[in-house]
């Protein structure tokens, strides 16, 4: 071999050299959720406005609930905030976090044969632990209202809870709620409902085998089991309607659907039928509109029965309190969004769309596979994530939680 390959040959193995020393020192982009050898696994991350994204790292997510939630990292629970720093780091069997700025948190110290809970604040330093924790509240509002409003008891000014008297002679109340009560009520015949004001004290005594929240300062309530007719009652326990069979629905600006054979209409506040009874299928009142159903298309009415929206698309889901004024349609079946004047906002080519929740809402497509996945979108339908999500959870006035099965 002359000199002259030779040189080649030591200019080409230098240059490989410098190839391969140039890879190695190259920035690696961040781990990917790994797949797994025995199945696929979950992993959960969080979208927010603007397209900020807490990425896919987590085994396990809770909803955010005013700027923490609660994550499950490598098996053990901790709360990140909505940058997904860990306030408290992932160290524990369990994790509650409340509205109010308390966790109870569960930890298996050494020698101890099961995990024991206590309470912590946000910087993770113990708290004594609150009256009020564990109780379970009926709240008389709409439950939408309830789990997406902060703070919604005081922001509605309820004074009316409906309560079930038990043998523990404690009031039951439904689990998510913010706490009001904190003492036991007197001995009480059980399996009846009665209403308590914001003290836990009786106002309508628990005489009812039946009885619905409180909406527009009225509920229905049925004394006897059975097919008995149900009457509406004011706050003060008075019927103002007479007895229904099949009762009614919720009362809303100062409207109630209510059946009449095979078909719904609407009656007014004193009982008189106010929207002859025309429709299959009748929503709820909710800023003056609500949704109808006539010959199996759906459109939208205002509270005196005149058609704002022709009954012309396949499908139709009622206003919630923070949709920002869309209504979710079905059209040549796919979804999309009408405004409150029930123009197209966001025309229909999704496969599902959830309500808008503080200007976020999550939609899905079908994929080469015909499998769904998901994205999120704002309120003018820029998508803030592509649809890369094998699924979506709903979000309550958060970033919102995404998964990937890997």
């Amino acid at each position: 071999m002359t000199r002259t390959a030779i040189a080649h040959v030591i200019t080409c193995l230098s240059f490989l050299v410098l190839i391969s020393a140039c890879t190695q020192n190259k920035p690696k982009p961040p781990a990917s959720p790994p797949r797994q050898a025995n199945g696929p696994h979950w992993y959960w991350g969080f979208v927010g406005h603007g397209g900020r994204t807490i990425p896919c790292i987590f085994d396990r997510v809770g909803m955010f609930q005013n700027g923490f939630a609660s994550v499950n990292y490598r098996g053990k629970w901790g709360i990140i905030d909505t940058t997904g720093r860990f306030v408290i780091p992932p160290e524990f069997e369990r994790v509650e976090v409340s509205r109010h700025g308390i966790a109870k948190v569960w930890k298996r110290e050494i020698g101890d044969s099961v995990s024991k809970p206590i309470f912590v604040d946000i910087t993770n330093h113990p708290v004594p632990a609150p009256q009020w924790w564990g109780l379970k509240w009926y709240y008389a509002c709409d439950p939408e209202r309830l789990h997406a409003m902060p703070d919604s008891v005081t922001k509605l000014r309820l004074d009316r809870y409906i309560a079930r008297s038990d043998s523990e002679a404690h009031a039951v109340m439904q689990r998510g709620g913010d706490p009001i009560l904190s003492h036991s009520l007197p001995p009480l015949r059980t399996d009846r409902y009665g209403y308590v004001d914001s003290t836990g004290k009786f106002v309508i005594p628990p005489n009812y085998v039946h009885a619905s929240s409180f909406f527009d300062g009225l509920a229905w309530v049925a004394f006897d089991t059975g097919r008995a007719p149900m009457v509406c009652i004011d706050t003060t326990g008075t019927v103002v309607i007479s007895p229904r069979l099949d009762g009614g629905g919720i009362f809303a600006d100062a409207r109630c659907a209510v059946s009449e054979g095979s078909l719904i209409g609407y009656i007014d506040r004193t009982g008189n039928l106010v929207i002859p009874p025309r429709y299959e299928r009748a929503g709820y009142f909710s800023e003056g509109r609500a949704i109808v159903c006539m010959h199996g298309r759906y459109g939208v009415i205002d509270t005196s029965g005149n058609q704002v929206v022709s009954c012309v698309y396949e499908g139709m889901i009622p206003y919630s309190p923070d949709a920002n004024g869309r209504i979710r349609f079905a059209f040549g079946g796919k979804w999309g969004f009408l405004d409150a004047q029930g123009q197209i906002a966001i025309w229909p080519q999704y496969d599902e769309v959830q309500a808008f929740n503080y200007g976020l809402a999550v939609f899905a497509l079908k994929d080469q596979h015909g499998e769904r996945i998901y994205g999120v979108m704002d309120t003018t339908g820029t998508w803030v994530a592509a649809p890369i999500y094998d699924l979506v959870n709903y979000s309550y006035g958060g970033p919102v939680p995404v998964g990937l099965k890997r």
